[in-house]
């Protein structure tokens, strides 16, 4: 799948703070597939259909603030834990 990426665009939205992710790939492969002659009989064959080359995602503010206060609260909970056990070993020496 590596080969088949051509670009990968990120920037920001400076007035709504979204991040918005852009990922280019070599063939268009976004959405393609393909769309039978008659859905009841497909036997009667099928038409390819062509996808776009881009494929747009956009992570909103408050999604990414969400997860770092997550990230941030499982940090603090792992400080806190290695400082009991710490605490723990010196007791028990």
């Amino acid at each position: 799948m590596v080969n088949s990426i051509e670009r990968i665009d990120l920037y920001l939205d400076k007035e709504t703070q979204d991040r918005h992710l852009d990922i280019c790939f070599r063939l268009p492969l976004i959405g393609d597939g393909i769309e039978y002659v008659d859905a009841k009989d497909k036997t009667k064959g099928y038409d390819l259909v062509e996808g776009d080359k881009t494929g747009k995602v956009v992570l909103s503010k408050s999604l990414v603030d969400e997860k770092n206060k997550n990230k941030r609260l499982l940090g603090r909970q792992t400080q806190n834990l290695k400082k009991k056990q710490s605490i723990s070993n010196e007791l028990s020496t």
